[in-house]
Formats: C-alpha cells, sequence, structure tokens
C-alpha cells in the first residue's frame, strides 16, 4: 500500500503529492491534474511483475 492514499482508492505521488485514478491513471488533483500516467506494459513471472520488453 506505499502508492496508495489513506482510503486505498488512488494512486498518490510521493514525490508531489498528486493523486491517480487507479483504473485509468488520470490525475484528479495535485500540480498534473488533467494529464494521464502512461501504462506499461508488465508481466508476471515467479509472483514477481517484471516491465514487458518492447514488442515494436
Amino acid at each position: 500500500n506505499q502508492f496508495l492514499d489513506r482510503d486505498d482508492s488512488l494512486i498518490q505521488c510521493a514525490t508531489h503529492g498528486a493523486l491517480f485514478v487507479v483504473e485509468t491513471g488520470e490525475c484528479v488533483a495535485g500540480p498534473c491534474m488533467g494529464d494521464c500516467l502512461e501504462a506499461v506494459p508488465i508481466i508476471e513471472h515467479n509472483g514477481e511483475l517484471h516491465l514487458a520488453e518492447d514488442q515494436t
């Protein structure tokens, strides 16, 4: 829970305190209001999350 707000409902930036909707990445509070986080592809392997290799 180190990346979520106190209600465990939004992602919270540890640097700026901005809040993001988990499902969409939209910033709903903070200096980047209205912007969105960039999704990155991940894979799960042996219970660990890893960045997926770029397939382009």
